[in-house]
């Protein structure tokens, strides 16, 4: 919980780097999965050898945890969190793209690509708030709308990925202080594998849920729910649950292969300073995360004095 403690204890860290609030979303995932799954063990311990995934997809998913009552309602509060921090990666990644376009020096990204790098951020966190369908949608309901929310949540988590990438690439000068060898070895190397597995557990695994759905609805049509004795499985479920696993195996792992997109603190005191509050301790300062704020204000002043000297 080391990201969501730095988001609780300095809010201001995400403007020098929206993966930690990234970070913090998926530790709260964490949670949403765990306590939960608790509680069904403890009230619904049969739902885990029957409900109706585990009779379409041959395997339990992940989200069985958290299906049953009460187990749901503590999911959806905890699930504010995980949204909380979703909103701050996607509100600080949408005021970086707006800082490199109204500086030149730093990026020369051109509009089309500034485009779906802000809508891919956008709908990320519009379908975030979404999501919450799920648990208010049973699978017993309908397991076709109990899942799309979660499938939009993850087509719109991965083109968020895949813009960061994006406006990493026409960003000036990235090798910099910010940017450790350590990290420029692994965005070389890493970063296109991780995308490519993660690209394709993200688009495999709703079309094979998706076709044990459409199947069981053709073979069981009429037939009460669990008494169907015609359907096979389209899918084998141990593909289906490789796809499934892999994509939450890539949760945590998310942030780590996302390229380091740092904001300037220089052009956030400048631009942003009346609305944000800064932790300028000196333990902060000495932890690394934030630099001596009087010495960028002093050194943004003398930019300023030494612009308005070139002008006279």
């Amino acid at each position: 919980m080391h990201a969501s403690r730095s988001m609780i204890k300095n809010p201001t860290c995400v403007l020098f780097d929206a993966t930690i609030a990234l970070k913090a979303s998926n530790e709260m995932v964490v949670l949403v999965l765990l306590l939960p799954s608790i509680i069904t063990m403890t009230t619904h311990p049969h739902s885990i050898d029957d409900n109706p995934l585990l009779t379409r997809l041959g395997y339990n998913d992940a989200c069985v945890t958290f299906d049953t009552k009460p187990a749901v309602y503590l999911a959806l509060i905890l699930y504010f969190g995980v949204c909380y921090f979703i909103f701050m990666h996607v509100v600080y990644s949408i005021s970086r793209l707006k800082i490199e376009h109204e500086d030149d020096k730093r990026s020369n990204m051109p509009s089309g690509w500034r485009w779906f790098c802000n809508f891919s951020n956008v709908t990320y966190g519009v379908t975030a708030m979404t999501f919450s369908l799920c648990f208010m949608i049973s699978p017993d309901e309908s397991v076709w709308a109990h899942t799309l929310p979660f499938v939009l949540l993850m087509a719109c988590r991965y083109f968020a990925f895949v813009a960061a990438f994006v406006e990493h690439k026409y960003i000036k000068n990235k090798v910099n202080e910010e940017e450790s060898q350590f990290q420029q070895e692994l965005l070389k190397y890493g970063s296109k594998r991780f995308m490519t597995i993660y690209g394709i557990a993200t688009f495999a695994a709703p079309i094979c849920w998706f076709l044990c759905y459409a199947e069981y609805d053709r073979a069981c049509k009429g037939v009460a729910e669990g008494e169907c004795t015609n359907y096979e499985y389209p899918v084998p479920p141990v593909l289906t649950a490789i796809f499934d696993y892999t994509w939450f195996f890539c949760l945590p792992l998310s942030p780590i292969f996302l390229p380091p997109n740092f904001l300037k603190p220089e052009l956030m005191l400048l631009k942003y300073e009346p609305g944000i509050v800064f932790d300028n301790s000196l333990g902060a300062r000495r932890a690394g995360v934030l630099p001596d704020i009087s010495k960028l204000r002093r050194t943004v002043a003398e930019n300023d004095e030494s612009d308005g000297e070139e002008e006279v």
